[in-house]
């Protein structure tokens, strides 16, 4: 992380990226104090960059967003590592720089995270206050007003599967009716929605309509819900689903690879092994193919979720050495900032994993930073 910010100190929005990714990392990890300063370095380059003349308004909303979108997912990291103390402040600061969504829709996208994290927080009041503050009908450019739509169905939509979650099933479908009202649509958080009320068949019906089905998958979230019911033959429906998706959709790369990865790691949940096992050469034959085309540090995140399913599996020999070879491969990255968005990736399999980290990758960390 140091050797990112130096390659990027005279770029701002560079630097900006490298000390929000740095504050994330370190919210994973329990150093609040280190992430709170990176947040705060972070914000004054946004201030001094914006002020700039060469922005209008537009870029500036953009610019302000991704900022704001990297400050409400640190607080849902925080959330989710019961440190609320640190979460809240965050999220009321950015309540009170959110604009109405008048003119752009960036305003729009940050409304809709922010209610999505006040679901979180279990203050569903304020949430649907949040989404029902989201422009529509009001939208000053016409262009406009499907992102809008669209914002406004999603934050509803998260906000009735959080209802669901707490078993108000009767809020939930109001809000999902409301939702539908808006705009026929093919909204993922409508889809995990119906799926959180076991409304399996409608899930799926959506799904299937469903036109960019391998990025975010939305059969992955109703296996994953059909899961948590136990209803394991709903979710070998919904992977199968999936799995057509990718047979259709062949011109994706890494993202049908990640994907493959992702069913099979639900089939491994379920019982079903073998067919898991069958799905992970598959998915490491299609990523021998597709690696050569894709981002660096997105390598290494794919050979680590093939790694980590070798282990489940109970492979712990081979995951351990995909793990290392991905390890490895960060040492022949030229670029510091790539090096280290890679090394995070690697830091989350082994955390999330609880894998000690021992001789062989502190002498691969020694070779990557050159110590």
């Amino acid at each position: 992380l140091n050797d990112s910010r130096k390659s990027a100190e005279n770029q701002h929005p560079l630097m900006r990226y490298s000390l929000m990714e740095s504050a994330k990392a370190y919210s994973y990890i329990n150093r609040y104090e280190q992430a709170h300063k990176a947040i705060c370095d972070a914000q004054q380059i946004l201030i001094d960059d914006t002020n700039k003349e060469r922005y209008n308004a537009a870029a500036i909303a953009h610019i302000k967003y991704y900022f704001y979108a990297d400050v409400i997912e640190i607080a849902r990291i925080l959330l989710k590592r019961n440190n609320n103390d640190m979460a809240m402040p965050l999220i009321e600061d950015i309540f009170k720089r959110s604009s109405d969504g008048l003119l752009f829709p960036a305003d729009n996208q940050i409304n809709e995270l922010l209610a999505e994290a006040y679901c979180d927080m279990g203050q569903y009041n304020k949430a649907e206050e949040i989404a029902d503050k989201i422009i529509t009908e009001r939208c000053v450019y016409k262009d406009y007003v499907y992102y809008s739509d669209r914002n406004k169905i999603d934050a509803l939509a998260y906000i009735a599967g959080s209802y669901a979650d707490i078993g108000r099933r009767g809020r939930a479908y109001e809000l999902l009716d409301k939702a539908n009202h808006l705009l026929k649509s093919k909204s993922r958080q409508v889809i995990t929605a119906y799926a959180k009320l076991s409304e399996w068949e409608k899930a799926m019906s959506l799904a299937e309509e469903d036109e960019l089905v391998l990025i975010g998958c939305p059969y992955i979230s109703i296996a994953g819900q059909a899961v948590l019911f136990k209803r394991y033959d709903a979710a070998e429906m919904a992977l199968n689903g999936a799995i057509k998706a990718v047979e259709k959709y062949d011109n994706f790369g890494p993202l049908r690879v990640e994907l493959v990865i992702e069913i099979a790691d639900v089939f491994l949940s379920i019982g079903k092994a073998d067919k898991a096992v069958r799905l992970i050469n598959h998915a490491i034959g299609l990523f021998s193919v597709d690696k050569k085309d894709c981002y660096s540090p997105y390598n290494v995140k794919i050979l680590a979720k093939i790694a980590i399913f070798c282990i489940k599996s109970g492979n712990i020999a081979k995951g351990m050495n995909l793990l290392h070879e991905a390890f490895e491969d960060i040492t022949t990255y030229d670029n510091a900032f790539n090096k280290s968005e890679a090394l995070m990736k690697i830091a989350e399999a082994y955390i999330d994993n609880n894998i000690a980290i021992k001789e062989k990758e502190a002498a691969i960390l020694d070779k990557i930073v050159g110590v």
